[in-house]
């Protein structure tokens, strides 16, 4: 008897338990069975779960159907080339260069060297001289750095005078003429005097010079001289 009534309290605190993990399952009180129910009762939360459910399927679907088509497409572009289309290529791309190389070979070959050529700038000529005739005979050109003498007649004779700063120059010829001194306002040039010397057969061009003759370069020629400040 005891042994029914224990059996009883386990059957029922069993039920118990099992009501209150799932209240929506239903049993006999009487028979302590469970009445099996043909369908399960949705609730709110179940409907939500369902259609969370059905739309990440539904999303999951259509990216996957998005990459395989993309993949579909790329296999489709990509080309696949032959051992001889590949080498064809090659070759080709070889001529090009060879091609190539030989039309800058043959521009350096025919192109004529560039010349480089100095000119040094001459001190008697494209500068601007002062000019006038001293004498019917004797031309004169100046200027601040540079000064020409020219005559009708040959140079016998020149020679310096460092201690007046002088340049002294002779020219052979009789000539009648009143000697006579001219100044130069310049910053190198003085004055330049002539001299008539007709009984020995020459006449005299003196310059006088703001310094000492060393600074000066002198060119003589057959009937004139250049003096070029340095």
């Amino acid at each position: 008897m005891k042994k029914l009534i224990l059996s009883a309290l386990i059957v029922s605190l069993a039920l118990t338990l099992q009501a209150r993990e799932n209240p929506f399952i239903m049993y006999d009180e009487n028979s302590g069975q469970t009445i099996e129910t043909p369908n399960r009762i949705n609730t709110q939360t179940d409907w939500e779960e369902t259609n969370f459910i059905n739309s990440y399927q539904n999303k999951n679907n259509k990216t996957t159907k998005q990459a395989e088509s993309k993949s579909t497409v790329k296999k489709q572009e990509e080309k696949t080339y032959s051992k001889k289309e590949v080498d064809s290529l090659i070759l080709k791309t070889r001529y090009q260069n060879e091609q190539k190389t030989k039309q800058l070979l043959n521009q350096v070959k025919n192109k004529e060297p560039e010349q480089i050529v100095y000119v040094k700038p001459r001190t008697d000529i494209n500068e601007e001289l002062l000019t006038q005739n001293i004498l019917p005979f004797i031309k004169l050109g100046y200027s601040d750095n540079k000064l020409i003498v020219e005559s009708d007649d040959l140079i016998s004779k020149k020679f310096t005078i460092n201690k007046e700063n002088k340049i002294v120059v002779d020219f052979k010829g009789r000539k009648n003429f009143t000697g006579k001194r001219t100044l130069l306002d310049t910053s190198n040039f003085k004055a330049i005097t002539t001299g008539n010397h007709s009984k020995n057969g020459f006449y005299r061009v003196v310059i006088e010079l703001n310094s000492r003759p060393v600074n000066f370069d002198i060119n003589y020629l057959e009937n004139s001289f250049i003096i070029s400040a340095k």
